[in-house]
């Protein structure tokens, strides 16, 4: 599954020009997106185009509840994106034990290690993408290793876990302005 707008910097093109690799080993594999935007009818016409349209379907914009069943019922969540920062689908994914291949793009690699919490790849690589989304179908260890690290991983985005150094930045911001008050009242 991807879950993105449909916009050409989330690269769901290259999902698509993904899929019949894909579908090469695992004839039955299908492509659901999660998204709305502008370039869902040029999407249409490429599945067309490359004779997956009838194993791709295009949900929309979902709720986040619906998001939550599409992740309970995929094998993966694919993210082609071109330029992006720290996607919280990524973050959602991983949170539901879902194994993630991405691209490389911006924030990406520092949100997730390569190999460990997803498997990542080049840009404009479709190639790549399939390689990745095989790897992660065929082999069951790694698929395990991914789901156990990135539902670990996810939990330092709990309400519990983020809670406590939010807290600590706004105890250090309120610290620091006392320090710069009283520095201000000593130099008057």
């Amino acid at each position: 599954m991807v879950t993105r707008n449909l916009e050409p910097i989330y690269g769901i093109d290259l999902a698509l020009r993904a899929l019949p690799a894909v579908q090469g080993r695992f004839p039955g594999a299908r492509l659901v997106i999660a998204g709305s935007g502008p370039e869902r009818t040029a999407l249409e016409r490429l599945a067309a185009d490359l004779g997956v349209a009838n194993r791709v379907e295009f949900r929309g914009r979902l709720t986040s509840w619906q998001v939550a069943e599409l992740y309970r019922q995929a094998d993966l969540l694919l993210n082609p994106s071109r330029v992006d920062n720290s996607p919280n689908s990524i973050i959602e994914a991983l949170g539901c034990a879902l194994p993630v291949v991405s691209t490389r793009a911006g924030g990406i690699p520092k949100l997730v290690e390569d190999g460990e919490t997803a498997l990542l790849v080049d840009l404009e690589d479709p190639d790549a993408l399939a390689s990745g989304v095989l790897r992660v179908l065929e082999d069951d260890a790694l698929r395990q290793r991914l789901k156990t690290a990135g539902l670990n991983f996810s939990r330092r985005f709990h309400w519990q876990a983020v809670k406590k150094e939010l807290l600590n930045t706004y105890l250090e911001v309120i610290e620091s302005k006392k320090i710069d008050s009283s520095r201000t009242r000593t130099n008057l």
